[in-house]
């Protein structure tokens, strides 16, 4: 157990964390990459740093990162509803913040490889650990 601002997290937790930010991350910059690819465009690491933090925030409200264990559909449902949240919370960041704008398309196609990916770990994941 690792103490973190008077919390106890275990290092499992901690490790599940920082995979799925990391795919979070990764799945806004190959959505971009993907579908602005005839576009000598920038990397949009501030737009794909705050996917990621406001994904990671709605899948800990929801209880994701708990230590109990759940049914597998249990954890697909959770991780849509965070989904929802997370499109309703970046579509009134794009609308005060034009700055982090990505368009539609690649927010579309970086949350397909966003789910895909979290799934993807959390079932390899547990499956390991």
């Amino acid at each position: 157990m690792i103490r973190l601002f008077n919390h106890y997290l275990s290092a499992r937790t901690l490790l599940l964390t920082a995979i799925e930010m990391v795919v979070l991350f990764q799945s806004m910059v190959r959505g971009y990459q993907l579908r602005l690819a005839e576009y000598a465009m920038r990397l949009p690491v501030s737009e794909a740093a705050l996917f990621t933090v406001v994904m990671v925030l709605m899948m800990t409200s929801l209880g994701l990162y708990e230590v109990r264990a759940e049914p597998f559909r249990t954890t697909v449902q959770r991780l849509l509803v965070a989904y929802v949240l997370t499109l309703v919370l970046m579509s009134v960041v794009f609308y005060l913040l034009p700055m982090f704008y990505v368009g539609r398309g690649v927010f579309a196609v970086s949350s397909l490889f966003a789910m895909g990916g979290v799934l993807l770990v959390r079932r390899m994941f547990f499956r390991v650990t």
